[in-house]
């Protein structure tokens, strides 16, 4: 059996993307039910980051080109702006690409076993490289069976997770500053975006000029923020609110945003400033799932994003910021969706190893939690892609912000 017995096709059908989802949704559907988790990725590919400018969510199935009645296996691609920083003529050169990030991959039940899933990848793969990405960008993916992705080329980049419980007691006061503290409603985020994706940039141009070290990286806009925070107040809809909510499948983005906006989760992040000037912040989202081997619900907060000022003490702003978000949730007691809140997530490549320290010496956190979702990367570019197994070519913000 080889590749060239096999077709991907992009889908158009609606349902034909339906049935993708119809299969793929006993995997990923969490406390939803098929029906929902269908509806669901429908509200998600309204979204700005799966529709804005070159942003594009694609759906593909794998068949049998002698039979094309006989659907195998399925997969989706997120493409979205993406930079590539490389020294070049003694001078640090910011290259705008496009990166693609795999989700979906889900090989149906009776042809599993003989592949498919790995034929699919591969194809997909080629066709990012040749027409959908170009040569300059890169595709990556999270990994839910572990380093199997290899086999196809991809290189893993595992961050382990920081797992800290809500309600226990704290051993230490909160860090005393003269700052403003100010809750982040929904859709409040593009400011302190900015401030992210400005900093961020001029951070990964230092690097790159100190050790002239190629550079990879997902445009940390606010639309991933906002995609985010669109699926955990879906969620909460069909979960805590089901008899205020019809299929959101028939309205149009801006009318889904205005009926969210009237329900909890509302508060998805905290901004400090001093004397008026921006001094960090912290954004998170929700997700409830039922974890069906124990039959009990994992309610979490997940932490996107920690962004601080890097004139000030970055760890200790970073400290007070987790520290004023956990007592947000101890506190938070206005609806159900936030009382069942039982413990926030972080990557550990989102903070420092002091930060880490203090979170198990004083918040009770636990650390080296195996991540669901590996993450691995594979360059378009052969010589990028070698750079890149060589440890001469860095992705960074290998975090939970890109994550698809």
């Amino acid at each position: 059996m080889t590749s060239t017995n096999f077709e991907l096709v992009q889908l158009d059908d609606v349902d034909l993307i339906k049935f993708t989802r119809e299969q793929n949704g006993s995997a990923w559907r969490g406390s939803l039910t098929p029906e929902q988790y269908i509806e669901r990725e429908s509200v998600l590919g309204k979204s700005k980051m799966a529709t804005k400018d070159d942003n594009k969510l694609l759906v593909f199935m794998l068949r049998d080109k002698s039979d094309t009645s006989k659907r195998l296996c399925s997969i989706e691609l997120l493409i979205r702006k993406s930079w590539v920083y490389k020294y070049v003529d003694n001078a640090v050169q910011r290259k705008s690409v496009l990166s693609g990030c795999i989700g979906g991959v889900f090989t149906y039940p009776e042809h599993r076993g003989k592949g498919y899933a790995a034929i699919m990848v591969d194809e997909l793969v080629h066709l990012a490289k040749s027409k959908l990405l170009g040569p300059d960008g890169f595709v990556f993916l999270y990994s839910e069976v572990g380093e199997y992705y290899t086999r196809n080329g991809f290189k893993s980049f595992a961050v382990p997770l920081v797992k800290v419980p809500i309600g226990d007691h704290t051993s230490s006061p909160p860090i005393k500053f003269d700052h403003i503290y100010e809750l982040l409603h929904y859709k409040q985020f593009e400011e302190i975006l900015d401030i992210h994706n400005s900093q961020f940039n001029a951070k990964l141009a230092q690097l790159t000029a100190t050790d002239f070290k190629s550079r990879v990286a997902l445009d940390p806009t606010v639309d991933i923020v906002d995609w985010f925070h669109l699926r955990a107040k879906f969620i909460s809809s069909k979960l805590f609110y089901k008899d205020n909510f019809e299929n959101l499948s028939n309205l149009s983005y801006d009318q889904i945003l205005e009926k969210f906006h009237k329900i909890d989760p509302d508060i998805f992040g905290i901004k400090s400033t001093s004397d008026g000037k921006f001094v960090g912040g912290i954004i998170w989202t929700y997700d409830w799932s039922l974890n069906e081997e124990t039959n009990t619900y994992e309610n979490k907060a997940t932490i996107l994003k920690i962004i601080v000022d890097e004139k000030v003490h970055v760890d200790d702003i970073t400290k007070d910021l987790i520290l004023k978000m956990k007592l947000y949730l101890e506190s938070e007691n206005t609806h159900e969706c936030l009382k069942i809140i039982n413990q926030f997530v972080l990557w550990e490549s989102e903070v420092s190893e002091e930060v880490l320290s203090w979170l198990t010496g004083n918040l009770n956190a636990t650390r080296n939690h195996e991540n669901g979702s590996r993450s691995a990367i594979l360059m378009n570019n052969d010589s990028d892609d070698k750079d890149l197994k060589d440890g001469n070519l860095i992705w960074e913000g290998n975090d939970k912000l890109p994550w698809f």
